[in-house]
């Protein structure tokens, strides 16, 4: 609501007929632009009036909260303004989508907030109602070592997690790596000793941080449906599953098949090493994709802006400038069955991932369909 553009109500149309969904504003703009001084809580029918603290933003704004019908709101909104602000509001009540929680829960309806970047205003009421429409944490399913699946309860089972994003450097003195991990059953303590499943072997969660925008606390509690934070000696990966009980693993995050391809130098021999660890722990967090060939690597992306992060964080962050060599190759697929049978085309790569899986790059999707057909034997996976 920064600037003037389109209306409130054209830009619901927008969201409606983008995402093909319907849509519920929970709260309505007072003014566009420079006349944008608040929004009406549309479920307390009440005015929230904010002023600026800081410039650009920076601080929290100050809020006031009047009824809507009240002369105080009526004084701090031009007359005009005020008359057309409850004809919207009514509008919507009339023509409007209904709202209730279990429709957004089943992704049928998306609230839509109002707020301004410029001013610092609106994160809080977001926040204060995202609270009540959260749903609350409930059962996952994990695979047992048999192949059978079991619910792992929120309440019931003792305490789990999910090991879902690594972040290597957000902390530039120390050069550390972090591990995010969901806590799914259970409650969480600090020093708290459980079972890496992956490893087979004990770990102690010590330091777990909480996190919010740059800042980090250390927690000693934590319940399901919290993140926590720890440091990572090298030892978690991303699909990584913590328990006090083991004998089960969540089901792993989707990995999509990339369809960028490209060789990454450093312009600089010399700094070789650091390239190395930038490489390394890019690859760890899932920024990229590191595939190998007999006598080379490869670097694959699902999207361009990929590798745009990597060589930038590369530099930022190692202190290395590279070069990027893009590759003809514009999709690839995981191979099921046996490789030594596998009818390769001529302008096909046969490469392996991370994990040893063999992958197949292909100049087209043509070369793509006409692998199939040759190898009617073997499983093309697109999504793991």
């Amino acid at each position: 609501m920064d600037k003037p553009g389109k209306e409130p109500l054209d830009l619901m149309n927008e969201v409606e007929n983008v995402l093909q969904i319907h849509s519920y504003a929970m709260n309505w703009p007072i003014g566009t632009g420079r006349d944008f001084c608040g929004v009406v809580d549309r479920n307390e029918n009440t005015c929230i009036f904010f002023s600026k603290t800081s410039h650009g933003g920076s601080q929290k704004a100050d809020l006031t909260t009047l009824p809507l019908q009240s002369e105080e709101a009526k004084q701090k909104i031009p007359s005009a303004n005020y008359t057309a602000l409850l004809e919207e509001l009514e509008l919507l009540e009339l023509a409007g989508n209904a709202f209730n929680t279990q429709d957004f829960l089943d992704g049928l309806v998306t609230p839509v907030f109002f707020a301004s970047a410029l001013t610092n205003f609106g994160v809080e009421p977001f926040f204060d109602a995202f609270i009540h429409l959260a749903p609350p944490p409930h059962s996952r399913l994990a695979d047992k070592p048999d192949g059978t699946e079991v619910s792992i309860d929120p309440i019931t089972t003792p305490f789990s997690g999910y090991v879902f994003k690594l972040q290597a450097n957000m902390d530039r003195r120390h050069r550390d790596s972090m591990a995010f991990i969901r806590i799914c059953s259970g409650r969480f303590d600090r020093d708290l000793i459980v079972k890496h499943h992956r490893l087979g072997k004990e770990i102690r969660l010590s330091r777990p941080h909480g996190m919010f925008a740059g800042e980090r606390s250390t927690l000693d509690i934590a319940y399901p449906g919290d993140i926590i934070g720890v440091i990572n000696p090298g030892v978690f990966a991303i699909g990584d599953t913590l328990s006090l009980t083991g004998g089960f693993n969540f089901k792993p995050l989707p990995q999509f098949q990339p369809e960028i391809f490209a060789k990454l130098h450093p312009k600089d021999v010399g700094k070789r090493k650091s390239f190395d660890k930038g490489i390394l722990q890019l690859t760890e967090e899932g920024a990229i994709q590191l595939l190998k060939t007999e006598h080379d690597l490869i670097f694959a992306a699902v999207g361009q802006l990929q590798f745009e992060v990597m060589q930038y964080r590369l530099k930022d962050e190692y202190g290395v400038e590279t070069i990027l060599t893009p590759l003809p190759y514009q999709c690839s697929s995981w191979i099921l069955g046996d490789m030594n049978t596998f009818s390769k085309s001529t302008s096909s790569l046969i490469v392996r991932d991370r994990l040893d899986r063999p992958m197949v790059l292909f100049n087209s999707p043509w070369d793509k369909q006409y692998s199939v057909k040759q190898n009617p034997n073997h499983e093309f996976v697109d999504i793991l």
